[in-house]
């Protein structure tokens, strides 16, 4: 089927899993054949994810005798919103610059797939950022299941990989000692895979050390010294694929 087949109406539906299986497979199979589908898919879900994140960094006013300050939003913010949206093309045009950045902005389970049906064919280094923000236990099982198959897949395959494994907001706490029951998975991952580095959202830590009004221990191997934001700019700059938990 052609890239001009599917609308976008179609392929926003793809990405919030609205469709039947029937339909969801044919598009997965279509972005594995054709990079103008796979392209068309990560530019919409680019905005989603620049847009969304300009939104969730807006700034909350901090008003110790207000019960309405959580609803607060600056301007500003909103502004910096806006400035993405009129951005998002230029960098959208970036990420399908090549056939090796066509699933930069993506959902894990596409990559995956992706990558998985590609590596017999395409030896090039995978870098690749997995971007925690829940910390919901089932939703980072996950995560970490799908993480181990694909270091498996291509260390059996002799294809080198590199994977970072960002956290921010809530995500940060499966790096946490004494509240994740995943410490001593990611250590056995870390100490087992080399291409593998733990991060853990500076301002994430400094939010909820003061929320909680203690110190907040991080694993040994959580490199703690920038945010999460200057972290993911610096490796999509460089060509990482992201994926978004």
């Amino acid at each position: 089927m052609s890239d001009e087949t599917y609308t976008d109406e179609k392929l926003n539906l793809f990405i919030d899993n609205q469709l039947d299986t029937d339909e969801t497979d044919a598009i997965r199979n279509a972005m594995l054949k054709d990079v103008s589908i796979r392209e068309r898919v990560c530019q919409l879900k680019a905005v989603r994810e620049l847009v969304g994140h300009a939104y969730n960094n807006i700034p909350v006013t901090d008003s110790s005798g207000c019960n309405t300050s959580k609803r607060q939003t600056s301007y500003l913010g909103k502004g910096i919103a806006a400035a993405l949206m009129l951005a998002v093309g230029m960098f959208a045009g970036w990420i399908v610059n090549d056939a090796t950045r066509t699933m930069q902005i993506a959902s894990a389970a596409d990559v995956f797939q992706y990558y998985k049906h590609s590596k017999a064919v395409d030896r090039a280094e995978r870098k690749i950022i997995l971007h925690v923000t829940t910390g919901d236990i089932y939703a980072v099982k996950n995560a970490l299941d799908e993480a181990e198959q694909l270091l498996a897949s291509y260390r059996d395959a002799g294809t080198p990989m590199k994977l970072d494994i960002v956290t921010y907001k809530q995500g940060i706490n499966m790096l946490r000692v004494g509240v994740s029951p995943y410490v001593d998975r990611l250590e056995h991952i870390v100490e087992s895979n080399d291409n593998v580095s733990l991060y853990a959202c500076q301002r994430s830590i400094d939010k909820t050390e003061k929320l909680e009004g203690k110190r907040i221990v991080m694993m040994k191997k959580a490199v703690t010294d920038k945010t999460a934001q200057e972290l993911i700019s610096e490796r999509l700059q460089k060509g990482w694929i992201y994926i978004k938990v």
